[in-house]
C-alpha cells in the first residue's frame, strides 16, 4: 500500500509540475468565505477532473480556427517562448475562478481584464481587432465550454445529466459576462447554435496552424511526450468532424478509433488518480 501511495502521489505531483509548477495543490475552496460558485456548483464538479486535460487542448485546437484570435495570439502571446508560464496563468484563472474565494476570483477576473486591454491590433488583411470586443470574447469562451463539457462526457466522471449539463454552460456564464462577453448562452442547445453562428467566420490561418503544430509538439521530455499525445488524439478526436477536417487532422479507422476512445480513458483516470491524492476531497462537490 505504501509503494501504491508513494506512486499515486509522484503521478500527482508531476502532472501538477507541468500544469502549474508547483508540487502541492492550490485551489482549494475555503467553504466560509463567498465564492463566484456556490460549494456544490457542478463547475467545480467538471473543473475537478482531469478529463479538463482533454478539454483544455480541444478548446485551443477549436479557437485556433477564428483568424482573429490567432492573429491576436500571434501578435502578443508569449506562448511559444513561455510555454509553461502561458499554461500556469491558464490553470491560475480556472482555479481561482473555480475554486477561490469571491475576492480571489475577481482579482484573477480584473487581471486578465487589464491584459485584454493592450491586446489590440491589426490583421494584414485591415482588420481590426481587440481582446475585449464582446463577438471575439464568445467565440472563445463557447470554444471553451463546449470542449470542456464534452471532455467531460467522454473522459470525465461522475456522468451529468441533461440538467447538469445546461447548469454547467449557464454558470460558465458568469465568467463570461464579468469579462465582458454579452448574453452567453445559458443551456447545450444555445451554445451549440452560437458555435454553428461562427463557422462561416472560421478559417486556419498560417498563425492558426503554426499554433497547432506548437501544441502537437508540446516540449515536454520524452516520456511525458508518449503520453501527452494520446491525450493530444483524443483531443482531436472529439472535435466535430468539421473542425477535424478544418485543421488538417481527421482522425479514421473504427478499431484505432475504439481503441483511442479507451486507452485514453484510462490514461485520464490515472492522471485523476494522482492529482486527487492529496486533495481534502470533503470540500469538494460529488467525489
Amino acid at each position: 500500500m505504501k509503494i501504491v501511495n508513494s506512486l499515486r502521489r509522484r503521478v500527482g505531483e508531476r502532472l501538477r509540475m507541468v500544469l502549474a509548477q508547483t508540487r502541492k495543490p492550490r485551489f482549494v475552496p475555503d467553504l466560509t468565505q463567498p465564492s463566484l460558485f456556490k460549494a456544490d456548483s457542478i463547475v467545480r464538479v467538471v473543473h475537478l477532473d482531469a478529463a479538463m486535460i482533454i478539454g483544455g487542448i480541444r478548446a485551443l485546437l477549436l479557437q485556433s480556427l477564428h483568424p482573429l484570435a490567432m492573429t491576436a495570439m500571434a501578435d502578443h502571446s508569449d506562448y511559444k517562448s513561455d510555454p509553461f508560464g502561458r499554461l500556469r496563468r491558464t490553470v491560475d484563472f480556472l482555479g481561482w475562478t473555480s475554486y477561490g474565494t469571491l475576492a480571489q476570483a475577481e482579482k484573477s477576473i480584473a487581471t486578465v481584464k487589464r491584459i485584454h486591454d493592450t491586446v489590440v491590433g491589426t490583421t494584414a488583411e485591415g482588420e481590426t481587432y481587440s481582446a475585449n470586443d464582446p463577438h471575439l470574447l464568445m467565440w472563445i469562451h463557447v470554444a471553451e465550454v463546449d470542449s470542456f463539457l464534452v471532455a467531460h462526457e467522454l473522459f470525465g466522471r461522475p456522468r451529468l445529466s441533461p440538467r447538469e449539463c445546461d447548469e454547467y454552460v449557464a454558470n460558465m456564464g458568469i465568467i463570461a459576462e464579468r469579462l465582458g462577453a454579452v448574453d452567453p448562452p445559458s443551456s447545450v442547445a444555445e451554445m451549440r447554435e452560437v458555435i454553428d453562428r461562427y463557422r462561416n467566420e472560421l478559417r486556419l490561418i498560417p498563425q492558426g496552424r503554426e499554433a497547432i503544430r506548437f501544441l502537437e509538439d508540446f516540449p515536454l521530455s520524452m516520456g511525458q511526450k508518449i503520453a501527452y499525445r494520446l491525450l493530444f488524439s483524443a483531443a482531436v478526436r472529439s472535435l466535430p468532424r468539421w473542425a477535424q477536417e478544418m485543421i488538417g487532422r481527421e482522425i479514421k479507422g473504427v478499431v484505432y478509433l475504439a481503441v483511442l476512445r479507451q486507452v485514453s480513458h484510462v490514461m485520464v483516470r490515472v492522471l485523476d488518480w494522482g492529482l486527487k491524492a492529496d486533495l481534502d476531497l470533503s470540500r469538494y462537490p460529488r467525489t
